[in-house]
């Protein structure tokens, strides 16, 4: 039986890919003051992470997925949503990268992207 060739260092599993364009910038949009998007904003800036049961216990309610949809789909923010069925159940973990979150804060200040 043959065995599979071990993938390139210059190409394959190890090689980087390059855009072909380049990227636009990284310029997402606040929310309105007051709307629960900006709390969950807030809340993404302040906390590791967030869960539906956090904004429930805090009486937030019940539609966090909505406000992270429409911070991802309507104002760029790069939320991640990752799913660990042995700590949450079904429940998403929501976090904010570091770079996000910096952009934000300035934001959040009155400061420029």
């Amino acid at each position: 039986m043959k065995k599979a060739p071990k993938p390139s260092k210059v190409s394959g599993a190890f090689s980087q890919q390059t855009e072909l364009f380049d990227l636009p910038a990284f310029s997402p949009t606040l929310p309105q003051p007051g709307t629960d998007a900006m709390r969950a904003l807030v809340d993404l800036v302040t906390r590791p992470t967030l869960m539906q049961r956090d904004w429930l216990r805090e009486g937030m309610g019940w539609r966090l997925a909505a406000e992270v949809h429409r911070l991802k789909d309507e104002m760029g923010w790069p939320v991640k949503s990752d799913r660990n069925p042995a700590k949450t159940g079904r429940q998403a973990i929501y976090s904010l990268p570091m770079h996000a979150k910096q952009v934000a804060h300035r934001l959040l200040k009155g400061g420029a992207a």
